[in-house]
């Protein structure tokens, strides 16, 4: 973990080329609460200095020549205190006044001003300029032999100049020079410790991406590359940066790219014995192919984040379990049926799942989901006839705070936003209300909803599949279902024949149930339920489908779970029969009814009648019934409560 502390005192150095360079420097640094290390030395020396204090302090200061050195030896900033036209007048105004001929020696460049002070002291200024220890001493031989008794310069530049018999005055730096390069040392403290600060974000946040990420130049070397991308490779990121990406990747899409200048996404390749899927984007500046950016995820990553994500919307609730694996069958209808909802899955159109009731609609509509492209989205299913239809609506869009009395504070967020980038489940949708048809159809027309109480549409990219089983064609010719909405939810159908169209999966129906009971059968028991108990539910013809056959299988395990000679075979058949017989009994009925009434009392009287007679006769399962009568739940709710209305 890096640490930058922008709170501790800053600590300067100056490598001085003479003793007195420092004192102004240590004034200035006492006042801003500066710590100031100060040293005497010049151009090798001065170097080994600043290599030993370099990372003990922020900034370094020195001049000429020497401050030249220091920059190219260490990484840490150096400040230039500049020779300035007034450094240099003053010291010729300190010269003898019958002096009228002087060179004046300044590193690397020459100084704005010197033709104004040559007037201004009537004297010949020669400006001479070095890069090294041997240009000061090849410059002053040269001026000696020219006649030019006395040099103005630096430390090295006028001991020289001394011991081959010259006038040498050293130039001192004046306050105000010092003064700027001290504050401009201070910003360019600052503005490193904010670019220091940036870099560190932007270098962990690159390398905490679970995606490697190579970026390579128009010749193919690698300059960027994170943490990721160098574990897939295997190596250091630092073993990785300057090489060739075609030495570290054999990848004929990334080639493709550097050739053509298109991009390549989502392609497998193997790397260590490690599944990955690369994507390679060209890099263009101003329209020249400047190089590629290539990303590298690890696929198993990516599954074991799909299963985190699944186990979260399981413990929401929103989890498809099945899949059309699940579905097992040997009829050849529902084998292409199947074949079909495969194909379905593979489009984000809406789906309407049509079956008698029991017949096993959410589970097509689970697999449908679940080998569709929404398949890490949610899963949320939804009975319409459940809900009351005065809440139907608030459950599926939600609504805002105060929308309605009773309503929370915060508001609700709605089934359809529930299952965003997912799979909502409609079943029963030829029970909502037409009130509510007209929303619906907007829903799947725009692809957005408006919570009850709002003022705002909120787009939503979901999965609609339906299931009905009633017949909603005969609804939409009777007017009591929107045709247009009918068309928009049927774009795809998938019909799910009854139990008694396909007897000959039964026997595959009940292994499957036997193999989910924990504790095996013994082989006695076996035989005995495919000679006594499988002929008789093979002759029943299964109102309630694969529902019905579920629960006669759960008693069924009681019984054939326990111990073989103890079983009373009479009593377990006859609990069979008890259960096919029902749909053998009678089919008729006989209704008293007052004539004193009104006809319409009647009608309902005998309704309620018939509907009770039937909910006797299979086991209150309103289900059943409904789709016996040709009703809705609802419908049917309705009736049976008509004299409490």
């Amino acid at each position: 973990m890096i640490v930058l502390d922008n709170n501790r005192k800053k600590h300067f150095a100056i490598i001085a080329t003479y003793p007195e360079m420092a004192k102004s420097l240590i004034e200035i640094a006492k006042e801003q609460d500066v710590i100031l290390h100060d040293y005497y030395a010049s151009f090798e020396d001065a170097v080994d200095i600043a290599l030993s204090i370099e990372h003990k302090v922020d900034a370094i200061f020195s001049r000429g020549g020497t401050a030249a050195l220091l920059k190219a030896a260490i990484s840490t900033p150096v400040i230039t205190i500049p020779i300035t036209p007034f450094d240099l007048t003053l010291s010729i105004s300190m010269l003898p006044k019958v002096t009228k001929e002087i060179a004046f020696m300044n590193f690397n460049r020459k100084i704005f001003g010197v033709d104004a002070i040559e007037r201004l002291f009537n004297i010949k200024i020669h400006e001479l300029t070095f890069r090294d220890r041997s240009d000061i001493e090849k410059e002053i031989l040269n001026i000696k032999r020219k006649g030019i008794n006395t040099l103005i310069g630096g430390n090295v530049a006028v001991e020289y100049a001394r011991s081959v018999g010259l006038t040498g005055i050293e130039i001192t730096t004046g306050k105000e020079a010092i003064h700027k390069a001290f504050y401009e040392a201070l910003d360019l403290v600052q503005a490193t410790l904010e670019e220091k600060k940036k870099t560190t974000r932007l270098g962990v946040a690159f390398n905490s991406i679970s995606e490697g990420i190579l970026i390579t130049d128009e010749k193919k070397n690698i300059y960027i590359c994170n943490t990721s991308a160098a574990n897939l490779l295997g190596l250091d990121a630092d073993d990785v940066l300057g090489k060739k990406v075609d030495q570290l990747l054999s990848d004929d899409k990334i080639d493709s790219v550097f050739k053509t200048g298109k991009a390549e996404h989502n392609h497998l390749l193997k790397l260590n014995n490690i599944t990955t899927n690369m994507s390679h984007t060209p890099i263009n500046l101003g329209g020249k192919f400047i190089g590629v950016a290539s990303t590298i995820e690890d696929v198993t990553k990516i599954q074991n984040l799909e299963g985190q994500i699944r186990n979260k919307l399981s413990d929401k609730g929103f989890y498809a379990k099945h899949v059309f694996s699940d579905i097992i069958t040997r009829n050849s209808e529902l084998i292409k049926i199947k074949e079909l909802a495969m194909l379905y899955a593979t489009t984000p159109s809406t789906v309407l799942i049509e079956g008698e009731s029991g017949t096993g609609k959410e589970l097509f509509a689970q697999s449908i989901h679940n080998a569709s492209y929404c398949s890490v989205g949610p899963f949320v299913a939804v009975n319409c006839a459940a809900i009351p239809e005065q809440l139907l609506e608030s459950e599926l869009f939600g609504y805002e705070g105060g929308a309605f009395t009773g309503a929370k504070r915060e508001g609700k967020i709605g089934l359809f936003e529930l299952a965003n980038n997912g799979t909502i489940f409609l079943d029963e949708i030829g029970e909502i209300p037409r009130t509510l048809q007209s929303r619906l159809l907007r829903v799947l027309q725009e692809k957005e909803i408006m919570r009850v109480g709002g003022s705002k549409m909120i787009p939503i990219n979901v999965r609609v599949i339906g299931a009905t089983n009633i017949n909603l064609k005969e609804k939409v010719r009777l007017g009591e279902y929107r045709e247009d909405l009918y068309y928009r939810l049927n774009v795809f159908n998938v019909n799910i024949p009854p139990l008694r169209n396909r007897k000959e999966d039964i026997e595959l129906i009940c292994i499957a149930f036997m193999d989910q009971w924990k504790s095996p059968l013994s082989e006695s028991a076996i035989k005995f339920f495919h000679e006594k108990i499988l002929p008789i539910l093979l002759a029943y013809n299964w109102p309630g489908n694969i529902r019905e056959l579920s629960n006669i299988m759960e008693r069924l395990a009681f019984f054939l779970k326990g111990k073989i000679s103890t079983i009373d075979w009479e009593e377990l058949l006859n609990e069979i029969r008890i259960s096919s017989n029902d749909y053998k009994t009678s089919n008729q009925m006989s209704i008293a009814i007052p004539l004193d009434i009104e006809l319409k009392d009647a009608i309902a009287k005998v309704e309620k009648s018939i509907i009770e007679n039937m909910l006797k006769r299979h086991d209150s399962n309103q289900d059943i019934v409904a789709n016996k009568l040709g009703i809705g739940r609802t419908t049917l709710w309705r009736k049976l409560n008509a004299d409490n209305e």
